[in-house]
């Protein structure tokens, strides 16, 4: 007969505590990531409002004093010429207007909670 012998099994066991530390650390540095990353974005957004309100400041007056020394057609000298296009500057101050009011949209949505949340919904429907 062969001899008997008793082996005896035993549950490996596993501790969890190591792994709950390092998922711990990791999201303690996105969350400080994702904070720096939230004010990088911020200032980008605040800098394209500050942009658009000077564009729309300086285009705004070179339009307005167009407007103010255009004299028309009846007159024989003319500050401006008779084929003065304007078309471009105005939609420049059209555009800087598109910008100005994405940018406070944007920023609003930063920075007020129930906002984030309800674009975060459309975003993803549950």
């Amino acid at each position: 007969m062969a001899p008997s012998s008793t082996i005896s099994k035993s549950e490996p066991t596993v501790d969890f505590s190591e792994f709950d530390s390092i998922d711990e650390e990791r999201a303690a540095k996105s969350a400080r990531l994702v904070s720096k990353l939230d004010v990088v974005r911020m200032v980008l957004i605040a800098f394209a409002a500050v942009s658009a309100i000077g564009v729309i400041g300086t285009a705004g007056d070179a339009l307005a004093t167009y407007n103010k020394t255009t004299l028309g057609s009846q007159y024989i000298i003319s500050i401006w010429p008779n084929e003065f296009d304007i078309r471009p500057t105005s939609a420049l101050v059209a555009c800087a207007v598109i910008v100005l009011i994405s940018s406070s949209i944007s920023l609003v949505g930063l920075k007020v909670a129930a906002v984030r949340i309800s674009i975060i919904l459309v975003q993803n429907p549950i």
